[in-house]
């Protein structure tokens, strides 16, 4: 049966409606519209003007494309891990690690004996969810700054591990944010003085901001440290 001009004006004021419902929600679900989507918008438009009457069998084809077009794009979070194979040398170390403010990166990383590491935050997120960054062998190096710190360590593994682990390394903990882990930093069988942590945010981990090994303490200094849990800075004996 052909459609009658009341039922074509009912379809193109249904098209309208959902277009602008499509490309309202795509607008809220990002803080800026994809670079597709204005694009998209522009050819919907266009499309939707050029269809006359007699060619309503292609207004579905063109509205679905449209609404692909105009989805937001979503950016899933980069791995550490897969920043930290990436990386390149430079000023000094094997692999140097910038983020980009604002980015939530995901995963802690192991570096190994011989790595000299940096990561310039920048102000962005490490979510361990629940890994850590080890830093193992005298001959390995790690320099973090800017970063927010949070999620690191099994809550299983008690005095074990630390959001940052030190483990017969060296590096500087300067100006993080190191909250919400079991332990934040953990300096274990290192030479006096090998780890510095200056600067830094260290609250709410659920354990202790600070362990250390009787003989490997690190040289502390201007640190703001409270709310963790059993304590903020502990000596572990053991």
């Amino acid at each position: 049966m052909a459609r009658g001009p009341g039922s074509w004006g009912i379809v193109k004021r249904l098209y309208r409606k959902i277009l602008r419902v499509a490309f309202e929600t795509a607008h809220a679900a990002s803080s800026t519209v994809s670079a597709l989507s204005l694009p998209a918008f522009l050819m919907c438009v266009t499309s939707r003007s050029s269809l006359s009457r007699s060619s309503s069998s292609r207004l579905f084809p063109v509205f679905l494309l449209c609404l692909l077009l105009l989805c937001p794009v979503v950016a899933f979070p980069v791995t550490l891990q897969s920043l930290y194979e990436t990386a390149a040398p430079q000023g000094g170390y094997t692999k140097y690690l910038e983020l980009d403010a604002g980015a939530t990166y995901t995963g802690g990383i192991m570096i190994p004996d011989g790595e000299v590491v940096c990561i310039k935050g920048n102000g962005a997120t490490i979510d361990l969810q629940t890994a850590i960054i080890q830093i193992q062998g005298p001959g390995a190096r790690l320099d973090i700054d800017h970063c927010v710190i949070k999620n690191g360590c099994l809550p299983t593994a008690g005095y074990a591990q630390g959001a940052l682990y030190f483990l017969g390394s060296h590096g500087d903990v300067v100006n993080n944010t190191i909250h919400g882990n079991t332990i934040g930093i953990r300096v274990y069988s290192t030479e006096p003085g090998a780890v510095t942590v200056m600067n830094n945010i260290i609250v709410r981990n659920t354990v202790t901001g600070l362990l250390c090994q009787l003989g490997s303490e690190p040289l502390v200094s201007y640190n703001d440290s409270w709310a963790n849990r059993v304590n903020n800075y502990l000596i572990d004996c053991g």
